[in-house]
This record gives structure tokens, sequence and C-alpha cells, in this order.
């Protein structure tokens, strides 16, 4: 796909994104400055449409306050990968936001559909795998519930998950294991958006149905998936699975993410940018060259997690 296709893409997706309420996708800072940031968070929503981009905007109320969840001892335990009673998802990212800036953002996320949820977002400077807070920048806090929206009366929580519209936990929990199973599925999700992409005129079908271009879908779906919460470990592998098999992919070794760790690669080319580079170790989800990834179980919403999945 020509650069341009790529833009107009995008563009397209970008639009679709924005018709779902609640969920606006501004640009992280820009390198020239580090002004008072409203980032995209990692969510299995409307935003899974772009490879790479997902978000929600969070806000702090006058006078509120927060600060950095204590150091705790994280105890791996693989074998309770899911959340027991009075327990919640937790995931962190750490996102490069250019001239020496990061962000990090952590979601709780009750594993009930509709049920409560928290993220906590800081800008400022990295220690070791932490984002040490910017002191002229507040921790910015979001709450409600069913995930990412507000309130589970909202339209888009009460309609059918589906992928790549609102990839929820039930869809994930339901998702298939099966390599040529989940494929199909994803394939299906990315013929029909590219359907969708033609009917309204934005591409023509040689463009939108061109068989790299749904393989790029395909693979940001995952990503959406990846970075959030409820993927299980089998299902996890799948997904690597899933991706070293998708036409035009591209194997990069020795690749690392935003807090360099490193894993290999795999990309849809030719692309643009590495966005839609997804990194494994073995069959652990890294992240991408921008963005590190981790995920775990918290015993509540707003505290740090008890032990780590990954």
């Amino acid at each position: 796909m020509t650069s341009d296709l790529d833009q107009r893409l995008r563009d397209a997706l970008r639009s679709r994104a924005a018709e779902v309420p609640h969920i606006p996708m501004p640009p992280l800072p820009a390198p020239a400055r580090r002004p008072r940031t409203h980032w995209l968070v990692p969510v299995a929503a409307a935003a899974a449409v772009l490879a790479g981009v997902a978000g929600a905007v969070v806000a702090i109320a006058p006078g509120e306050q927060d600060s950095a969840p204590p150091a705790t001892s994280l105890v791996p335990r693989p074998q309770l990968t899911t959340p027991g009673p009075n327990e919640y998802y937790y995931s962190r990212s750490v996102r490069d936001a250019n001239d020496g800036a990061y962000v990090e953002v952590e979601v709780w996320q009750s594993p009930k559909r509709s049920g409560p949820w928290k993220e906590r977002a800081v800008i400022g400077t990295l220690d070791g795998s932490r984002v040490v807070p910017d002191p002229a920048e507040s921790p910015e806090l979001r709450s409600g519930r069913c995930y990412p929206f507000d309130t589970a009366d909202t339209i888009a929580c009460r309609q059918r998950p589906s992928w790549p519209i609102y990839a929820s936990l039930d869809l994930l929990e339901a998702a298939p294991t099966s390599p040529a199973a989940l494929r199909r599925d994803l394939q299906a999700a990315a013929v029909a958006e590219a359907q969708s992409l033609v009917n309204d005129g934005v591409l023509s079908a040689e463009e939108a149905l061109a068989e790299r271009n749904l393989a790029d879908m395909m693979l940001g779906y995952m990503q959406l998936a990846l970075d959030g919460n409820g993927v299980s470990e089998e299902l996890r592998t799948t997904m690597r699975e899933v991706v070293t098999s998708l036409p035009g992919v591209e194997v990069l070794e020795n690749t690392a993410d935003a807090l360099g760790r490193r894993g290999t690669g795999y990309r849809i080319v030719p692309h643009p940018d590495g966005e839609s580079t997804l990194i494994f170790d073995g069959d652990t989800y890294l992240g991408t060259p921008d963005q590190a990834v981790f995920h775990g179980i918290a015993p509540g919403l707003g505290r740090p997690p008890s032990r780590l999945l990954d």
C-alpha cells in the first residue's frame, strides 16, 4: 500500500472511531515542549480500528490529588491468570512521547464487562521501567463502568461485542484458541471493515480488499487486544501464531520495545512507520518499538498489582 493510501485509510478509520462517544483521540505531546497532556490509553473499543492507536481522555477534577502507588513486591504466579474475588485485571503501558518524555498509563479493570474500572496516567521521565511524573504535571484520572465507558448504559457497552469495534473481555474470553479459527474471525472482521470503506467511497475495492491491507488491519486488531486486559496465555500464543502466518509479514530479530526489552518483531510490509510492529519474546507479548506493555492482577482498584502475568 502506498503512503498516500495509508494516510487515506488512517484518516477514514480515525473518523469512524470518533463516532463513538467518550473516546476522543488527540495526539501525544509534541517534541517541541511538554504541554498538559491528554493521551491515548490502550482500550479495546472503537479505536481498535487503528493499529497502534487506542485511548480515552483522562481528566482530574479540581482539587483532586493522587500520588504514585507505593512500591510492592510482585510475585509472578502464572497459574492464577484471571482475577479472583475482589480482584481486578491490571495493565500498564509505557510509551515514548519523544523529547525525553514518557507517558505511563495504568488501567484497573473488573473481569465483569459492566464492572468498575479506573485509569491513571502520568507524563515524565523514565526511571528503570517506571515513569517519574513531571512536577508540573498532575496525574490524570478517569473511572467508570464497562471499560472504557463512563457508564454501563452506553449503547456501545450494551451492544454485542465484536472485532474490531468493541473487543470486550466477553469477546476475548470466547475467542477461539485455534489459530485457523481465530484467523477466520479476524479476516471476516477486516473484510467487513474494508467493505464499509468501499461503500463510503473512501477506498476502491482493489485497495481496501488487498491482501496486505487486510493483514495490516488484522495485525492492528490483535495489537489492541494484546495491549489491553483479558487475553489469556493460550489466546496470546494463538495470536502470535496468527501474526506469524499473515501474508506479507516481515520478521525482525532482536527488536527492542520502548524500554529496551528485546524480542522478535513482526510487521506487515511495506509500512511507513514502526507502529504496527508487534514484539514477542517467545509467546510473551512485549509491546511495540515505541511502547512497552505489562499485565497483572491487582487486589483492588488503584492498588499495585499483587502478581504479574507476563
